[in-house]
Order: C-alpha cells, then sequence, then structure tokens
C-alpha cells in the first residue's frame, strides 16, 4: 500500500494532461501502465470457484461547483457509477460469471492494493434520473454518508442476486475500487486485487433446475456468451458449439403469413431453421404465448423469436408502473425471477399487408443480396447537450466517444449531429430535420442516438415520423441503437420506431434494418451503458469471423446494464423493431470464392466444399429442409448429410455466409451411380487454410475417392500451385465404389504469401475419366510471416510466504495453445494461471507456446519462483568405511538439520552435522530458517490525549492487511485488573481469533497470537465495558508499516483511538526448502581376471584388475610390486592386490594363478575380500557360487573362526582378533582356495 498526499500531485498531472485516452477525459495513469483502459482478467475458474485480476489503469477527477466550492466528480475508464442520490459520486464496475446451478457464493478479496489522495472533496451523486430531467437542473445534496466517519461504499466487491442466462445460471459481480471518507476527506483508489468467488456449500437463490441435460450451445448465444461471462471459455470445453446458429420461430397475425414466408425460405436456405406459427392457434393474450414460447422453447431449443403484428394482432405485456409501455423481452424470461432473456425477441410492427412486405424485404435484401457501396462504413451520430449521464457524459461527448471506437473498426467517415455547437464536425448551432436527412438518404451504415425523445420524434433535431417518410435511402438502411425516451411506445399509436420500419418509396424499402427503442421513459446512465457495450461488442476483434446478430448485440449490452446498474425496466421495455437474427454489416460487403462439386452420387451421406473465408457458415437444403451445416476450417468444410440424397435429379442448394460478405448461392445435382470410371478429386488436405509460418516444410496431400462401378486401382494425381509447374503422382491401389485414399506428395516449403492450388486426378485405371467434372480442385491459402514467441512474467518472484499465489501473465505471440509445468509436479493449460506454491524451494518454470503445424516454442526460466529463504549451500563428503564424516552447509539465518526429506523435528542446528562410524551412504536434510524482526504499529499514546473509557457497546479499530502476519502482542492501559476478552474479526464482523486475557492494572504489554489474513476492513475488538484506555485527541490515521498492515480509522471514525496500542505484528519466518547432503562411503570395489601359466615352470600367467565403483583416481598395488591395471608375466602361485581411490580408501584381495589341467576349477577363483587390512568386519564376496563354509587360521594353524553362510556374500566379525596375518579357507562347489588377510587395530 501506497499512502500520501497525491493531491497536489494529481493537479500538476491533470493541468499537463491530454485527452488522449478518449476524448473530453483527462485521466492521470497509475503506476507504469501505459494504457488507461480498466482491466478485469480470469485467473483461473473450475466449478466451484472462480479467480478475477482487476486492475485500474487510470482515473479522473473532474471539477464541479459546489456552493462556490471546488469539489470533484471521480471518473475511470470504462466505469459505471453507483448512482446512490445524496452519497460520494463514485464509479463501479462489473463483470458475470458462470456460478453452480444451485449453490449460495460468496466473494473474497485475496489480495490488494491501494493509494490515497488526502484532502479532497468529492462531489455526491444525483442519484438514477429519467431523462424526463435534465441533471444539470438538478441541484447537489449531501446524504447521511457525509456525516459518517467511515469510507463509502463499505464493501469493494459484492454480488449481486443470481441469474439464469438460457444455459447457465450466472451471477454479476460488482466492483467498487473508490472509496471516499468524506470527514477525512480521503478518497482511496484500490489499483489492483484478485478476488475469489466460490461457492459456500449451501443452496442458493435462483436456483437452476434443468429440464433436460445441457448437451450443445446455440450459436448465437455461444457469441453471447463469450462476451457476458468472464469464465465462459473455460466452461465453453465440456460443451459442444451447435453447427446450427440457432432456431427461429415466428408468431404471426393469420393474414401476414403469406407475406411473410418469403423471409421463412430465406432463412432456411440460408441454414437457420424457422417455423412460423399463426397466434390465432395460440391464442392471442399474454399468458398463452408465454406457455407456448415456454413449451417450445423447453421441447425444441428457441433463439429468435419474431412477433409479427401490431400491439392489437400479436400483444405483448405491459409495464404496471402507470408507464404503459410493452414488454415483449417479457416473453423470453423462462428460466429464473431474473431479467436476463433465454432467447432474443423483436417484433415487426405491421398493420397492413404492405408494412409486412416491406420489413420481409428489406431484411432479405439486406442480407441476401446487399447493394455494394462504402455508405455501410459511414457512421452518424446525433446527441443532445445534455446530461452528464454514465462515464460523466454528457449526450454528444458519449456519441463522439463511441464514434471514435467505430472508426477504430471497419468505419471509415463519421457524421455528428449535436445540440448547440460542439466543434469538430457538428455544425453549428442546433441540428435540423434536414440535417438529418442528408445524412441517411446517401446511405449510413449506423445511427447511434443519444437523447431526449418522444413518441413521434427524436428531441435533439426534432427529426419525427413525418421525416421519416420522407426519406429516399431506399436499400441503403442503417440499423439503429437509440437511446431516447418512448420512441418505441408501439402499444400507444404509430411511434418513431414503427415509421422507420414501416418506410417506403415506390423503389423499395427506406427508412432502417432495424431500432433498437424503449417503449418508456429511459433513465440517464444506465442505458448509456448499455450503449457503450453495443458498441464495444460491435468493434471486437472477431477470431474466426464470429457473426453478430442485431438482437445479439442489444441484448448483450442489455445484460452488461443489468450486471452494473440493475436497471431492469429498461432491459423489459427496450424493443427491438426489426428481425431479430439480421446478420448486420458494417463495411462493403465482399465477394467469397467458394467451390464445390457440381454432382453428388445419390446415397452420398457428405458434401465437402471450400472457401476462402475462414469461418464462413455453409448449409446445404432443398425443398426447405436443412440436410447439413457446417463451418469452414482451414479453408473447407465436409457437412454431413442427414437424410443422405435420396433423389436421382434433384436440385440441392449450397449457400455461405459470412459477416461483411455477400452470400454465394449455388446449386448440385444429385446424379446416379451408373459410371464405370469415375475417380473424384475428393479434397486438398494440405496446404490449405491459413498459417502463421512460412519457409517450413509441409508435404501436399489430397483425397481422391472412386465413384464409379469399377474398381479404382490406378490414376495419376497431380498439382499445381499458382499455375506453376504441375507436379504428377502416379497411384495403385483397389478403391471399390464410395471408398477413399489419401495421396501424399514429395515435401515442398512453404513460401509466404497468398496462393492458389489446383489439383486433378487423371488416367484412372490407365484410360480415360467418365465423369470429369469432378476431377479437379481448386483453393487457397496462405502463409503469413509472423512472430512466434513464448514467454511470461509473474507478479511476484521471491516470497517468504508460504504456500504462495503466484499470478503469472503469458506475454507468447501467435501461439494457438499453452501447456505450463511449475516445476513442483503440477502442469497448466490456461493462458495466465494463478499458481500456487504449497512448499519452500526454488522452482524452474517451463511454458510451451504451441502452434500448430509451426511448431511449439519453449520458455524455461531456471529457479524462476523463490518461495522461502535461499536454499542453504552444502558440501557432501567421502569417508572410508567405519571412519567419521563431517557434512558442511552455509546459508543465512539457522541452519537446520532433519532425517527426513519431510523435515520434522529438527536433530541438530548450526553448519556442519558429524557422521560417526559410516558403512552406507547415508543423507541428511538442511534448512534455512531466517526469523523475521517483530515490527511496531499503533498509535502509542496510551496515557495521555484520552481517558479511562467505560461503555456498554463494543468499539474496535479497523484496518487493512496487505501480506499475512501474526499479531503477537498489543500495549493496553488498564484501569483495574481483570480478565478481557478481544476478538479478530472480518469486515462482516465473523468471528476470526478470540482471546481472554487476564490484563493486571497499569500500562502492560499482553500476547495475543492472532493469525491475521490478508483483508481489508479487518476489526480489532475490545470488550463491553473495558475499563481500558482510549485516545480522543491528537489521533493520526493511518497508522502503517508500508506494504503490510495500516490501522485506518475505528468503530468511532477517526477521532478516537480504542484501547490497544503499539501493535507488535510479525511476518512469517522465511524458511528455505530442505537440501539433501550425503555422506558417502567410498570404497573401490572390483574383481579379477586371471590367466593361468600353461605347465609346471612357466611364467605366462597375467592378472587385470575390473574396477566395479569407487570414486576415481584409483592407485594400485600388486604383492609383486606392480602398480599397473594388469600385471604379467606371472608363476603358479598366490598373489594380492591393493586399490586406493580419490579419498584414501582402500580395498584389498587375493587371487590364484594355477597351473592349468589340475583339479582345481577355475571358475571359482574369483573371491573379493575386503577391507584390506580389516578391523572391526571382513566382507566375502563370490562372484558365481554360494559359499559353503570358511575358516580362519592363525599363523600356528589354529583355527579361529569358523561360519557355513552358504550365500554368496556375507560378512566376518574380526574385531575379537589379535592384530597380525592369518589365513582364510574359502569352501564352495567341492572345492577350496586359501588367502592371507591382515587384521589390525
Amino acid at each position: 500500500m501506497k499512502h500520501f498526499n497525491l493531491f497536489m500531485a494529481w493537479l500538476t498531472v491533470s493541468l499537463s494532461a491530454t485527452a488522449a485516452f478518449g476524448q473530453q477525459h483527462s485521466y492521470v495513469q497509475i503506476g507504469n501502465s501505459t494504457k488507461p483502459q480498466t482491466e478485469i482478467k480470469l485467473l483461473s475458474s473450475s466449478t466451484s470457484e472462480t479467480v478475477i485480476n482487476f486492475v485500474l489503469n487510470a482515473y479522473e477527477l473532474k471539477p464541479v461547483l459546489i456552493n462556490n466550492s471546488t469539489a470533484y466528480i471521480v471518473n475511470a475508464p470504462d466505469a459505471a457509477r453507483i448512482l446512490k442520490a445524496g452519497a460520494p459520486d463514485l464509479p463501479c464496475f462489473a463483470t458475470s460469471v458462470i456460478i453452480p446451478d444451485y449453490d449460495a457464493m460468496t466473494v473474497e478479496i485475496v489480495k490488494s492494493h491501494f493509494i490515497e489522495i488526502n484532502g479532497i472533496d468529492v462531489a455526491p451523486s444525483k442519484g438514477n434520473l429519467l431523462r424526463t430531467v435534465n441533471p444539470s437542473d438538478v441541484p447537489y445534496t449531501f446524504g447521511t454518508e457525509y456525516q459518517q466517519n467511515a469510507f463509502y461504499p463499505s464493501e469493494t466487491v459484492f454480488l449481486r442476486e443470481p441469474y439464469i442466462l438460457r444455459d447457465y445460471r450466472g451471477v454479476a459481480v460488482v466492483i467498487q475500487p473508490f472509496a471516499y471518507n468524506p470527514i477525512t476527506k480521503v478518497l482511496r483508489i484500490y489499483t489492483d486485487f484478485i478476488l475469489k468467488v466460490k461457492s459456500t456449500g449451501s443452496v442458493g437463490v435462483n436456483t437452476f433446475v434443468r429440464i433436460k441435460t445441457l448437451k450443445s450451445i446455440d450459436q448465437e448465444y455461444d457469441n453471447l456468451y463469450r462476451s457476458h461471462f468472464l469464465n465462459y471459455q473455460k466452461t465453453l470445453k465440456y460443451t459442444p458449439i451447435d453447427e446450427l446458429p440457432g432456431r427461429m420461430l415466428i408468431i404471426s397475425d393469420a393474414s401476414f403469413m403469406t407475406a411473410m414466408q418469403p423471409l421463412v425460405d430465406w432463412k432456411i436456405l440460408k441454414g437457420l431453421p424457422c417455423e412460423m406459427v399463426s397466434v390465432a392457434t395460440i391464442g392471442n393474450t399474454v399468458t398463452a404465448i408465454k406457455n407456448y414460447v415456454t413449451n417450445y422453447y423447453n421441447t425444441n431449443g428457441l433463439t429468435f423469436l419474431l412477433l409479427v403484428g401490431d400491439f392489437a394482432q400479436v400483444t405483448s405485456p405491459v409495464t404496471t408502473d402507470g408507464s404503459n409501455g410493452a414488454k415483449d423481452n417479457e416473453y423470453a424470461y423462462i428460466s429464473g425471477s431474473d431479467h436476463y432473456p433465454e432467447f432474443l425477441v423483436g417484433r415487426f410492427s405491421t398493420e397492413t399487408i404492405a408494412d409486412v412486405q416491406t420489413q420481409v424485404q428489406r431484411s432479405i435484401f439486406y442480407e441476401k443480396t446487399p447493394l455494394t457501396g462504402n455508405w455501410y462504413s459511414k457512421n452518424t451520430g446525433i446527441g443532445s447537450e445534455f446530461g452528464p449521464g454514465d462515464d460523466n457524459e454528457y449526450d454528444y461527448e458519449h456519441i463522439r466517444n463511441l464514434q471514435t471506437k467505430l472508426l477504430g473498426f471497419t468505419y471509415t467517415s463519421s457524421d455528428e449531429l449535436f445540440g448547440l455547437s460542439q466543434g469538430g464536425l457538428d455544425a453549428p448551432g442546433e441540428p435540423t430535420t434536414a440535417m438529418v436527412a442528408s445524412c441517411i438518404n446517401p446511405g449510413t451504415g449506423i445511427v447511434l442516438y443519444c437523447g431526449h425523445g418522444a413518441d413521434d420524434a427524436w428531441g435533439t433535431s426534432g427529426f419525427s415520423n413525418t421525416d421519416v417518410a420522407a426519406l429516399t435511402n431506399v436499400n441503403l438502411l442503417p440499423f439503429i441503437y437509440s437511446v431516447a425516451c418512448v420512441v418505441g411506445h408501439f402499444n400507444a399509436g404509430t411511434c418513431f420506431c414503427e415509421a422507420w420500419m414501416r418506410a417506403k418509396q415506390t423503389g423499395g424499402p427506406t427508412g432502417a434494418i432495424g431500432i433498437f427503442g424503449s417503449t418508456i421513459n429511459q433513465s440517464w446512465s444506465p442505458p448509456m451503458e448499455a450503449q457503450d457495450e453495443m458498441v464495444d461488442i460491435l468493434v471486437e476483434t472477431y477470431s474466426g469471423n464470429i457473426k453478430r446478430t442485431y438482437a445479439g448485440i442489444g441484448e448483450n449490452g442489455c445484460m452488461k446494464m443489468n450486471d452494473t446498474y440493475a436497471d431492469f425496466d429498461m432491459t423489459d421495455t427496450w424493443t427491438i423493431f426489426g428481425d431479430p437474427s439480421l446478420m448486420v454489416r458494417t463495411k462493403d460487403p465482399m465477394s467469397m470464392t467458394v467451390s464445390h462439386q457440381p454432382t453428388a452420387i445419390v446415397g452420398s451421406g457428405t458434401f465437402q466444399v471450400y472457401c476462402n473465408v475462414e469461418g464462413a457458415y455453409v448449409a446445404i437444403t432443398a425443398n426447405n429442409q436443412i440436410y447439413g451445416t457446417g463451418y469452414i476450417s482451414s479453408g473447407s468444410v465436409i457437412v454431413t448429410l442427414n437424410p443422405a440424397l435420396s433423389t436421382v435429379g434433384q436440385i440441392v442448394n449450397v449457400c455461405v455466409t459470412a459477416f461483411n460478405y455477400v452470400p454465394y448461392i449455388g446449386t448440385f445435382e444429385v446424379v446416379n451411380n451408373n459410371i464405370p470410371v469415375d475417380a473424384q478429386l475428393a479434397g486438398i488436405i494440405q496446404p490449405n487454410g491459413i498459417y502463421n509460418c512460412s519457409g517450413i516444410s509441409i508435404q501436399p496431400a489430397v483425397i481422391i475417392k472412386n465413384l464409379g462401378t469399377d474398381a479404382l486401382t490406378s490414376a495419376t494425381v497431380n498439382y499445381q500451385i499458382d499455375g506453376g509447374i504441375i507436379v504428377s503422382q502416379p497411384w495403385t491401389g483397389n478403391l471399390l465404389t464410395f471408398a477413399s485414399d489419401t495421396v501424399l506428395f514429395p515435401s515442398i516449403t512453404l513460401a509466404s504469401g497468398s496462393h492458389t492450388i489446383r489439383s486433378f486426378i487423371t488416367n484412372p485405371n490407365g484410360g480415360t475419366d467418365g465423369y470429369p467434372a469432378n476431377d479437379e480442385l481448386i483453393t487457397n491459402y496462405t502463409a503469413n510471416t509472423v512472430s512466434i514467441t513464448s514467454d511470461f512474467t509473474a507478479d511476484i518472484t521471491s516470497s517468504c510466504q508460504v504456500p504462495l499465489s503466484v499470478q503469472f501473465t503469458n506475454t507468447s505471440t501467435n501461439a494457438t495453445s499453452y501447456s505450463w509445468d511449475f516445476g513442483d509436479g503440477t502442469t497448466s493449460t490456461a493462458l495466465n494461471p494463478l499458481h500456487t506454491f504449497n512448499s519452500p524451494g526454488l522452482y524452474t518454470v517451463t511454458l510451451v507456446a504451441h502452434a500448430g503445424i509451426c511448431g511449439d516454442f519453449t520458455q524455461i526460466k531456471t529457479d524462476y519462483i523463490q518461495v522461502g529463504a535461499t536454499p542453504p549451500v552444502v558440501t557432501d563428503d567421502y569417508v572410508c568405511y567405519g571412519n567419521n564424516a563431517t557434512l558442511n552447509a552455509s546459508g543465512a539465518g539457522v541452519l537446520n538439520w532433519y532425517t527426513s526429506p519431510s523435515g520434522g523435528t529438527p536433530i541438530q542446528t548450526g553448519t556442519s552435522m558429524n557422521v560417526n562410524n559410516v558403512t552406507s551412504d547415508t543423507t541428511y536434510y538442511v534448512e534455512s530458517s531466517v526469523v523475521s524482526a517483530s515490527q511496531y504499529v499503533g498509535n502509542t499514546e496510551s496515557n495521555i490525549n484520552g481517558s479511562f473509557y467505560i461503555s456498554p457497546y463494543e468499539h474496535y479499530l479497523i484496518f487493512d492487511c496487505l501480506t499475512p502476519v501474526t499479531l503477537i502482542s498489543v500495549e493496553v492501559n488498564a484501569q483495574t485488573t481483570g480478565n478481557r476478552t478481544i476478538q479478530l474479526r472480518d469486515a462482516g464482523d465473523n468471528v476470526l481469533q478470540t482471546a481472554t486475557v487476564n490484563i493486571p492494572a497499569g500500562i502492560s504489554r499482553i500476547t495475543l497470537n492472532f493469525n491475521v489474513p490478508v483483508g481489508a476492513n479487518l476489526r480489532l475488538v475490545g470488550p463491553v465495558s473495558p475499563y481500558l484506555y482510549r485516545n480522543s485527541a491528537g489521533c493520526t490515521y493511518p497508522y502503517s508499516i508500508s506494504g503490510v498492515i495500516s490501522i485506518t480509522s475505528s468503530s468511532a471514525g477517526t477521532g478516537y483511538y480504542y484501547y490497544f496500542y503499539d501493535w507488535e505484528v510479525k511476518q512469517p519466518d522465511c524458511v528455505s526448502g530442505l537440501i539433501p547432503v550425503t555422506a558417502h562411503l567410498s570404497q573401490p570395489l572390483f574383481n579379477v581376471s586371471t590367466t593361468d601359466v600353461s605347465g609346471p615352470g612357466m611364467n605366462d600367467g597375467s592378472a587385470t584388475l575390473n574396477i566395479t565403483s569407487g570414486n576415481a583416481p584409483f592407485t594400485y598395488l600388486w604383492s609383486n610390486g606392480a602398480t599397473t591395471q594388469t600385471i604379467t608375466g606371472l608363476s603358479e602361485g598366490t598373489y594380492y592386490i591393493t586399490v586406493t581411490d580419490a579419498f584414501g580408501c582402500q580395498s584389498t584381495a587375493s587371487f590364484n594363478i594355477l597351473l592349468t589341467n589340475i583339479n582345481l576349477v577355475s571358475d571359482i577363483k574369483n573371491i573379493l575380500i575386503f577391507p584390506g587390512p580389516a578391523r572391526d568386519n571382513l566382507n566375502i564376496v563370490s562372484d558365481k557360487y554360494s559359499i559353503s563354509q570358511i575358516t580362519i587360521y592363525d599363523l600356528p594353524g589354529n583355527i579361529v573362526i569358523e561360519k557355513r553362510p552358504n550365500e554368496k556374500s556375507t560378512i566376518i566379525n574380526v574385531s575379537g582378533l589379535p592384530g597380525g596375518v592369518y589365513t582364510i579357507e574359502i569352501k564352495m562347489n567341492g572345492q577350496s582356495i586359501k588367502r592371507k588377510i591382515t587384521v589390525t587395530k
């Protein structure tokens, strides 16, 4: 935490700041951030817990005059407002997360940081005003919050009531990072924190009782969830996305159904299942319609509901508060008791067949056969001079900021029609109806309006129903999002929105393609927040051509408004006039390249389509039946047909649609399979689609298929890139009818840029193809040259806190998926994982960025995360058998030694460890323990500026803890001796720990040993009737240890300090991981291979020493004085060898050189006897046979030891023998050998 007077610093910065971050705002950046936008990021998510990182990068203090004094309105990028009248006017944020179907949820802050601005006056809020009121006319009033010596709001985060949105139960997480204390004039700004939304384990409210199991996600709602739920991507992996883009139900007045049929036909042709029903068969009552659509939704699924008729023909629920506004959206509130729609509702509000025809014509024309032109990329903004509203923006400022976002997308020009004279592109004076018409008639893609409204007009410009009817923009139709009162009041006469949708001229439809308008008076700020979200969704960077429908954008904005403001009346009454499934356009429609075979064999169950637009939607239909759909991926899609094609001669439709493209509409014919030789080039596997790399090796591959009645046994398969050299590949095999095979070509280097590949078949079965029309395919591919990198950062890389939660930020580029290894045995595939290290140690973190065919890219950061103290540096020791070892370690603090790798009780402390009588490798474990020093914080005036306090009420100190600490002790001053109960509580007054302490009269220090967690507004609570000293003058809050703890106030404000002085706090001791250190037994082990002499008196024997273990280098000493590893020229007899290793440890063995052809069996002569000389134990090891008997003789020949081990190795205790030379006889396999040994003392 930082605490200092930022106010003068802010004034200095703000005077020099520009509006670079957005028009009309002078933001102050926080820290080292280079961007102003507030960040709300998902760190991790499971079925019961979601962890979120909030980062505030900038804020603004906007001065206003109140009673001739300057106060400030606090703003932040992308923020909404709390809107409590009379309370400090502060920003807030909200995001939604998916939660379990039944659980009650809670939210807690895991870690946080804040700054404070002192000596500042924050203006009060004017509340949530309707647009029938001008905010500038409403005076500032100060509520009871300004009389409290406490921060407002008291909660930094809270959860709204859960809601159900079609497939998921969600909850809005409201974040309030600004808090103001009006008495101390301190503005606290939380710059970043991590919060955790988790299940309490109990049943909550508005639970989701599913009627059926969730098997797939509707495409339109998949798009909606991606924008709305922060943790949707984590949930998505468990549920497939429906191939269909939704399902549409049309409820129409019976007299309009014939005129509506072309729209039904078009929706089916483009692959949207669509059904139309007469309202007469349902019953034209709210209850009957709601029951019908509820049953339809639960039985069939439903994405779009289109009501066709005016209020009289197809009725609607109506508000009950006197505003008399229709609520079409209420039909979509199926699950739960909330205002989040399960499907999207629109209305063709029509009174005549002509009204229906013009709205059908405009929808089909706009989607199916759009005019070309740059007018799609023009936007028109109309805003009043009144306000301010959301983001403290006046209406024209709000619209201008939205237009700036549009110009960063596909829009290239703007019209500004603002109240009064606002500079820029806005003409002086008030906009006129002629000005509006001059912007609309040549064509404009989108109109954004924010201002006053009436049933039949917009307030700014006065553009009315009459003016709409005079428009001449035939098929140059904008979609409109309007923030205004009652422009959609269709249940009270012909409203403004209806005029836009019914407008027409002789040449065709005019007016708009859709308009989003309210049936009641709208409030000021919440709809502006919704309109902000609508534009944000429209202009988002879309991967894979995310499709955006007109209603989807509008309702997404309303749900954001629900999250931040909970102004549900606005959502209920904001009405879509037009086709809710309409795919909007934002630029001149582009042409797509589509190819497919002209025919398909009867009985075919699949059909392949090629297209150069990734994500394009392909629908195969015939006779208003959808046979199959799919999405272009890597340049093509194989559509599964259900049912299979069964009618020879049938003409089947292929329709391909994509955002901002002209649809492709083609056909193919179903033909009979009666051609003997018909080889089809069925598909191009690669190269195909888009690659993020070039210069790599790729193997061209295609699919051939036999559609002939004869078996296909041979063919020549060819390909050609960009019209260049034709590469041919002979193929042989045995494909029966409808069988297929993959043909691979030699690898090529993928060249950068866009390319065309043509592949074709020649010479099937050595002759001519009976149907050459399907012998060839052409498709496109692109190889981009982009940088693919793997890298990451962490918010903390070293800490004494155990366990330690570390937030990793992935800074890789152009990869598609990721694999993390945290070095502690755990892994993750999350983009930005939050990982907890549970034990001290050094951890190497590895990130692998996967880029598909372009390869994997790895970043390894060795010992990147240090949890606990720096591990000690250790030195192993090597000693001879039975000797003593000394193990050494060096490091900070106290060094503790353990026998177990899991720790336990230390066996000793210090820099060395003695290990006696080492007979085998022995490992110990050592750690560094750095004891944390006590720190002191708090008021120290325990006997001045106050008095002993007696009260029937509890009082307490309020504090923030930024890292876990132990509150060791506090100083108190008691008037009388006696027991007092002291408690540690959280911000919700829940008891965390309790201590009852006998406190003597006078000043003393009492021990508490409270384990204090990270948290805000914690409480150290005293007893009732305490008879303890309270300071009531000279308090100087906050009392802080930077980054550790801050005592910010008391239960009675900052003018009092209760009971607990000079806190002694201690952070956790810093302990390292356990490091192994070993006392090694250094003992050379070996065997000897020999060659016997060839006959009596010969000296042609030899011996070679073979080391099997030990520490090099080694030295050798043979009994004949030789020092090499191999000796030669040996005669018959017994020899001895002593091997010494690098640490001076020795082993001695004897061996015999024998005469050949005598009875001694040569394969028992390799016996290892060590150590030599021996002191305590003698080891005997045979390399082949079990030892049956061992006898040791002294020099006179007396038996001193005898043993029958019957195993290959044994140990003889010789510690009781006097020092000297002995003879050992070893019997095995019916033979015996003798050796000399030496025993020392």
